[in-house]
């Protein structure tokens, strides 16, 4: 892999995720990692506060566990693909 494709955790807790649409969903709150398989299942997202989205699981803490599988793009932004809701 490129060094250019790498981001790291630290790099990328705290951004912006953004859904296709352009929609603000919140933050990067943290992932969640299958430790066996060293694969990452989901991203936690603190929501924005003006943002209200049923179709997203929530967890224990209220945040947004979305799947690994909806991730378009880690840029500028996190991107969800809108389309995988």
């Amino acid at each position: 892999m490129a060094s250019s494709n790498r981001k790291f955790l630290t790099d990328i807790i705290g951004m912006q995720v953004v859904s296709t649409n352009g929609d603000l969903i919140g933050k990067l709150s943290n992932v969640v990692v299958d430790s066996e398989r060293g694969q990452i299942l989901s991203i936690l997202v603190q929501p924005d506060r003006e943002t209200v989205n049923k179709s997203f699981q929530r967890d224990k803490d209220g945040l947004y566990n979305i799947p690994v599988t909806m991730l378009a793009s880690i840029e500028d932004y996190v991107v969800i693909d809108s389309k995988k809701q």
